[in-house]
């Protein structure tokens, strides 16, 4: 069998293993709470960002900022099973390429949309806050030589400036405020196909005016705390007001249990925010 129809019986092999997110990087339009908004991701990629070579898939000339702290450019190229760049993707949540940059440690988290070239090099801008080991996961929708689409999650490691110091991961908690918006664990993950959890969002005491971001209402970007495994969900549907919260019911195919750093992404009151929590999803 070739590796790309591989890829497509992995994919659907692997089903139960992701659900798939800079902060105040926007791009999409705010809708009200209570309107229903309709989002391309509809597959389940393989993968979980641990891998730079899947299913006839590799990333390839990865290169990162040589120094924190100041603006620098990331770059990459997906390489076919042929030995080729990819140059053909379908589009998803609004991109034809999603880049995620997490910190070894967790504690630092980029979400990056960066821009292909006619050779297939993909370029986007990029500034970490301090030096340390960073993991570069790309995900994307790859079209076959059948139409169909593979989707992808691929991840490479890189150092950004010197080895840096590792800060401990915060301790599991049920909720979690950043700028003035709190995130609340309603409905606790489970591992299993299919299952569900709800986040709620409030602001100053009060419902959070949540917009969508990216076609969604919000993105999690969940990383298992001993792996670095990828878990990247979305809402089912849009907002329900419950008390003093808005409350979001995501889709999750969670594998393994233990504890996961979630990095929240949504739009509050027109901003695109970021808030980080750790979670335990029970097996």
């Amino acid at each position: 069998m070739k590796p790309i129809a591989l890829a497509r019986t992995a994919a659907a092999a692997l089903v139960g293993v992701l659900a798939l997110g800079a902060a105040g990087c926007g791009g999409d339009t705010d809708k009200p709470s209570g309107e229903e908004v309709p989002h391309s991701h509809t597959g389940l990629p393989a993968g979980d960002g641990l891998k730079s070579s899947y299913v006839g898939y590799t990333i390839k000339n990865l290169t990162v900022p040589e120094k924190a702290g100041v603006p620098g450019k990331l770059s990459f190229q997906i390489e076919t099973f042929r030995g080729k760049p990819l140059l053909d993707y379908i589009t998803e949540l609004t991109k034809d390429m999603h880049v995620y940059v997490v910190s070894k440690d967790l504690s630092v988290f980029r979400h990056v949309h960066p821009e292909m070239a006619e050779d297939g090099t993909w370029t986007g801008n990029l500034t970490v806050p301090t030096d340390g080991t960073y993991r570069v996961i790309t995900e994307f929708t790859a079209r076959d030589e059948g139409g169909n689409g593979d989707q992808l999650v691929l991840g490479e490691e890189r150092t950004i400036g010197r080895p840096g110091k590792t800060v401990a991961v915060p301790a599991v908690s049920t909720s979690a405020t950043d700028d003035g918006t709190t995130v609340s664990v309603v409905r606790r993950p489970t591992t299993g196909f299919e299952k569900q959890m709800e986040l709620g969002f409030s602001r100053d005491g009060k419902p959070a005016s949540l917009g969508t971001y990216l076609g969604v209402y919000a993105h999690v970007s969940a990383f298992n705390v001993k792996t670095g495994a990828l878990v990247h969900m979305h809402p089912l549907s849009s907002p329900v007001t419950e008390g003093k919260k808005s409350v979001l019911n995501f889709h999750i195919n969670f594998e393994a249990p233990g504890d996961y750093r979630m990095f929240v992404q949504t739009r509050v009151s027109g901003v695109v925010r970021t808030i980080p929590i750790t979670v335990a999803v029970s097996g």
